[in-house]
């Protein structure tokens, strides 16, 4: 016949019973056992080992068992704790078993609340939309002029161009000087116009550079992020840098493929001074 290892109702009102019992209900009382409870059972267990209450082996080994790596699970804890209403008297058992079952509803109920919260946290930091086109109106004013000397991965900046005449969703794309290199396509400014009209801020770069008939078109990879991202790096419409005129001089950045109309200038430099340096020691 198993031996019994619950305090009756009767045992409960005297002696070191009733000392075991009043400690094990304040370590259920909010239905979450912790480590300081956990060290004050154990001690107390020591202290009383030889009153001879039939319970006190296996809660003393359980303890010891769930403690042995330093470290006390979650399940751990679960394990200690239907162990502690197997001693408790009946009555008390399930005042235990309730507010433990209330305290894992209120347990998952954070962990649902903290994961949601973590999600809208990473929301604001990664973007909502993502756009990828081709410069247009590249070959107009001189732009190309610009797009000669552009490279994968340099940053560009979107505005709103709210006076074109042609198009009430126009979109200028500009580089960090200002120099405008052209407009975003028609076909997707009408979905991308709105957003920054709204208030959305967007991380812009070349993607890549396409050759052209005549000239090169940057390839624009544009992600969009909501007014309030986390993200710092995403501009802001009064961030972008101010226009500049196409005449004035361009910062030239030459690619790591040699863009071929900024190295003839260079070359065609160098040629004549070479020569002239011939003819003078020929004429010497």
């Amino acid at each position: 016949m198993a031996k019994r290892i619950s305090i009756s109702s009767a045992e409960a009102q005297e002696g070191a019973a009733a000392d075991l019992v009043a400690l094990l209900q304040s370590v259920t009382s909010d239905g979450r056992i912790s480590n300081d409870e956990i060290r004050a059972l154990h001690r107390w267990i020591r202290e009383n080992q030889d009153c001879g209450l039939p319970s006190l082996p296996l809660l003393k080994d359980t303890i010891e068992s769930i403690c042995a790596d330093g470290r006390v699970s979650d399940e751990e804890r679960v394990e200690l704790a239907t162990v502690i209403e197997r001693v408790l008297p009946p009555d008390l058992r399930a005042i235990a078993k309730q507010r433990r079952r209330l305290e894992s509803l209120a347990r998952r109920e954070r962990e649902r609340a903290e994961q949601q919260a973590a999600a809208a946290q990473a929301a604001l930091r990664t973007p909502s939309f993502d756009f990828d086109f081709l410069v247009a109106g590249v070959a107009y004013e001189g732009r190309s002029n610009i797009t000669a000397c552009m490279q994968d991965d340099q940053p560009v900046f979107l505005i709103r161009d709210r006076r074109n005449t042609f198009s009430q969703n126009a979109i200028e794309v500009r580089t960090a000087e200002g120099f405008q290199i052209g407009y975003v396509p028609e076909d997707q400014a009408v979905d991308l116009a709105p957003l920054l009209d709204d208030g959305y801020r967007h991380i812009a770069r070349v993607k890549k550079m396409w050759q052209g008939r005549s000239h090169l078109i940057p390839v624009i990879l544009a992600e969009i992020y909501p007014p309030d991202t986390r993200n710092m790096d995403a501009v802001r419409e009064e961030e972008v840098p101010a226009r500049r005129a196409l005449g004035a001089s361009p910062p030239r950045v030459p690619s790591t493929n040699s863009r071929r109309s900024c190295l003839i200038p260079m070359l065609a430099l160098a040629t004549v001074f070479v020569a002239a340096i011939y003819f003078v020691n020929v004429l010497l």
